[in-house]
C-alpha cells in the first residue's frame, strides 16, 4: 500500500510538472511568443488585388479609381513607438501580415492562450477592421472589430487581450501555424498596433462571440457599406403590398442583384409573376432571421419561397458548413412558422473563386451536402444548379461572374433558365 501511495505521489508530480508547476507549486507559464518585424516573421502588405513583401519603413499601394478617386493601402513602422500602422481609404481590402516561413507551434497556448496587443483606431466610423490568425490546414480564425473600433475610435491606445479561442477551435492541429497574425481593415481608416504577443500570463479582457450561435442569432447588417442603405431598404419591404405575391426570393447580394444586373432577364422572364425580393446585399444567416422577425414576409403567402443564401456566411467569417446549415434551418423554421403552406425550393450556394482551389468554394460545397439534408427533412426542394456556370473542368469564368462571386447578365440568364421549371409547376400551373 505504501508503495503504491509513493507512485501515485511522484505520477501527480510529474502531471504538475508537465502543467507548468514546480513542485513546490508555482506556477511556470509558457515563453510568450513576439510577433514582429524580426527575422522569425515575414512582414506582407495586402490589398484585394495583390500581396508584397514589404521592405523599408513605409509601402504604398495605390490605385486610381472612379476618375480622380484613389484607393490605397498603407504600411508604415514607427521606429520610435516599434509600431506598425496601416491607413487606407476607399479599399476592398487592405492587410498587414505576419508570416513565419518556419511556422509556429500554438499547440501548448490553446488551452489558456491570450492574444495580446496595443491598438489605437482612428477615423474608423466608415470602415471594417479584423484580426486574423490561421488555425491549420484549410482554416481561417476572424475575429470581428468593427463594433469594438466605433466604440474606442480616437480615444488613444487600448490594450487588448483576446482569447485565443476566438480564432482557434480545440480540435485545430496548430503546431506549425505560418500565417500567424494579420490585421485586416477595408473602407476608410486608421489602424495602429504594437507589443504583438501570444502568452497564457495575461487576463482576457475581450469576450468573443460563441461561433456556434452567430448564424442563428438575430441582427441587423451593421457593415460600414450597408448603413446608409440597408434599413431603408428593410422597412420599403415591411411596407410592400404583400397581397397576391406569388414568389418570394431569399437571400444576399446574388439575389439583390435580379434588381439591377438581372433586372431585364427578370423582366424578359418573369414579368408576369408577382414577385417580392428579399435578397439584402451582404446578408447572413443571422440577418436574414432578423428581417422575417420583424415582419418583412408576414401578410404574404407565396406559392413559391426561394432561398439562396450563406455564401457570406462563408465569405466574411470562413464559417463551418454545420453552422451555416444551423442558420439556414432557423430561417426554415420561420418560414414554417409565417407561411407553412408554401413550397420551398432550396438552391445550392454559387460556385465562387476560380476553380476548386478556392477554400471559399470548397467551403460552400460542403455547406451544399447538408443543404441537401434539409430539403429532404423540410420536404422542400433542393437545386444545385451550379454546372451551368462553370466550364468542364469546373473554373468559374469573369464572363459569367466578373469578380468570380457575383453573376452578370449572361449569369442570371443561365439562373433564369434553371428558375423556369419551378415557376411552372409551383405558380403558372396553378393559377
Amino acid at each position: 500500500m505504501k508503495f503504491k501511495t509513493l507512485l501515485a505521489a511522484v505520477a501527480i508530480t510529474q502531471t504538475l510538472v508537465g502543467c507548468g508547476l514546480t513542485a513546490n507549486n508555482t506556477v511556470q507559464p509558457l515563453q510568450p511568443i513576439v510577433i514582429d518585424n524580426s527575422a522569425a516573421y515575414q512582414l506582407l502588405v495586402r490589398n484585394h488585388e495583390k500581396s508584397v513583401n514589404w521592405t523599408g519603413a513605409v509601402h504604398q499601394l495605390t490605385k486610381q479609381i472612379d476618375g480622380d478617386k484613389i484607393q490605397f493601402t498603407k504600411a508604415s513602422f514607427q521606429q520610435s513607438t516599434q509600431s506598425y500602422s496601416l491607413d487606407f481609404a476607399h479599399s476592398w481590402h487592405s492587410a498587414i501580415a505576419f508570416e513565419s516561413p518556419q511556422g509556429v507551434d500554438l499547440t501548448p497556448y490553446l488551452a489558456n492562450g491570450v492574444l495580446s496587443l496595443d491598438m489605437q483606431v482612428n477615423n474608423t466610423q466608415k470602415a471594417a477592421l479584423n484580426l486574423v490568425m490561421h488555425c491549420g490546414e484549410n482554416c481561417v480564425g476572424k475575429l470581428r472589430l468593427r463594433e469594438w473600433a466605433q466604440q474606442y475610435d480616437g480615444l488613444g491606445w487600448q490594450q487588448l487581450n483576446i482569447p485565443l479561442s476566438c480564432f482557434i477551435q480545440a480540435d485545430n492541429d496548430v503546431s506549425k501555424i505560418q500565417q500567424v497574425f494579420t490585421v485586416e481593415g477595408d473602407g476608410v481608416g486608421e489602424v495602429e498596433f504594437k507589443n504583438i504577443h501570444i502568452n497564457t500570463d495575461k487576463t482576457a479582457n475581450f469576450s468573443c462571440p460563441d461561433a456556434a450561435s452567430l448564424s442563428t442569432t438575430p441582427g441587423i447588417l451593421n457593415e460600414y457599406w450597408a448603413v446608409d442603405w440597408w434599413m431603408d431598404r428593410h422597412q420599403e419591404k415591411l411596407q410592400a403590398n404583400k397581397n397576391g405575391v406569388e414568389l418570394v426570393l431569399i437571400g444576399d447580394s446574388i439575389t439583390h442583384g435580379w434588381e439591377k444586373e438581372g433586372a431585364e432577364v427578370w423582366h424578359q422572364n418573369f414579368a408576369d409573376i408577382n414577385t417580392l425580393n428579399l435578397g439584402f446585399s451582404g446578408d447572413r444567416t443571422e440577418n436574414v432571421l432578423w428581417r422575417l422577425n420583424q415582419g418583412e414576409l408576414d401578410g404574404a403567402k407565396p406559392k413559391l419561397i426561394q432561398i439562396m443564401l450563406g455564401t457570406n456566411n462563408t465569405g466574411h467569417r470562413m464559417e463551418k458548413p454545420e453552422y451555416v446549415a444551423k442558420g439556414i434551418r432557423a430561417v426554415l423554421d420561420k418560414l414554417k412558422q409565417i407561411t407553412p403552406d408554401s413550397q420551398v425550393l432550396i438552391l445550392a450556394i454559387f460556385p465562387r473563386g476560380k476553380d476548386q482551389t478556392d477554400m471559399a468554394r470548397q467551403n460552400n460545397q460542403a455547406i451544399n451536402l447538408l443543404l441537401k439534408q434539409l430539403a429532404d427533412e423540410y420536404q422542400a426542394e433542393f437545386a444545385n444548379i451550379n454546372s451551368v456556370f462553370l466550364t468542364e473542368n469546373g473554373q468559374l469564368t469573369e464572363q459569367i461572374m466578373p469578380d468570380l462571386l457575383h453573376p452578370n447578365a449572361r449569369g442570371y440568364a443561365l439562373w433564369a433558365e434553371q428558375l423556369q421549371p419551378y415557376v411552372e409547376r409551383y405558380i403558372r400551373n396553378l393559377r
